[in-house]
């Protein structure tokens, strides 16, 4: 059967919602694999709405709506890595914050979400996520990189903030 002969989405059942969506998300991977951001990007937010609307409403009580759920929260994280690519900090951060709500301690996520809050000027939140992700991983190089460059920074912005109150009460 067609894609164009196909009926509408509100009239399939979850389950084919969430098959759809289990298609979607490997061929995202896929594409993100080869650098093919956008496209990626475009079967992730597929994979996503099919997710969402798989899990359906509380009283279909869908066996499956956990694993609808799972997906859809795998689809943040991984746009929210699209994001990263094309630099769209504040975008990271929505969509961090999102999947870090299930899944706490997720390293990259937290990475990602402190290197766009440092990019967004928010130090004492990269600060925060960087250290979570240092907890988790210690030894992870380029987080100890970036949570370095952060205190770094933020030391240097004290300090120019000290050198102008004490100029503004001389």
């Amino acid at each position: 059967e067609s894609v164009l002969n196909a009926d509408p989405i509100y009239k399939w059942f979850n389950e084919t919602k969430l098959n759809k969506a289990k298609e979607f998300h490997p061929v995202g991977v896929r594409l993100f694999k080869e650098k093919r951001i956008l496209d990626a990007f475009h079967m992730f937010r597929h994979a996503y709405k099919l997710a969402v609307l798989a899990r359906g409403i509380p009283e279909d009580n869908y066996a499956d709506a956990k694993d609808a759920e799972e997906l859809q929260n795998l689809c943040y994280n991984n746009l929210a890595a699209c994001h990263f690519q094309w630099k769209n900090h504040k975008s990271v951060v929505e969509l961090s914050e999102k999947a870090l709500l299930s899944q706490p301690n997720r390293v990259k996520t937290l990475y990602r979400k402190g290197v766009s809050n440092l990019s967004l000027g928010e130090l004492d939140d990269a600060e925060k996520d960087l250290i979570q992700a240092k907890k988790l991983e210690p030894n992870n190089r380029a987080v100890n990189d970036k949570l370095g460059f952060v205190q770094q920074r933020k030391r240097t912005e004290e300090a120019k903030l000290a050198s102008r109150m004490s100029k503004m009460f001389a």
